[in-house]
């Protein structure tokens, strides 16, 4: 099971819609954490540390960094990154049918997209 991070800017309305529907599903946040204001790149090498997947709807700077560190050849966990036209019953459902996924599989490339249907 995909367990995640849900970056500071990640909505806080699917995080409890994801809690609340689907308990099994781990999300811890930035927030719950302490690690408000916490620069991207340390909030990816954290993640990675501890085998998490980065929630973010931040499409521009995580996106970044990720290629960053792929290109540095740091290891990387993960990135799943939500598009903003989502609704957010959509992104419900999507984040558990991410967390059911091989983490090898779903993340051959570690920066992926829940994207519109």
């Amino acid at each position: 099971m995909i367990r995640f991070l849900a970056d500071e800017d990640f909505d806080g309305h699917v995080i409890a819609g994801v809690r609340r529907r689907y308990p099994r599903v781990e999300i811890q946040t930035i927030q719950e954490l302490g690690m408000l204001g916490t620069p991207d790149p340390e909030i990816l090498e954290w993640a990675t540390q501890r085998e998490l997947v980065v929630l973010s709807r931040d499409l521009a700077s995580m996106t970044a960094f990720g290629r960053q560190r792929i290109d540095q050849g740091l290891p990387f966990y993960g990135l799943l990154l939500v598009h903003n036209r989502l609704s957010r019953g959509t992104i419900i459902e999507q984040i558990e049918l991410w967390s059911r996924r091989d983490r090898d599989d779903a993340f051959a490339y570690p920066i992926q997209f829940i994207q519109p249907f």
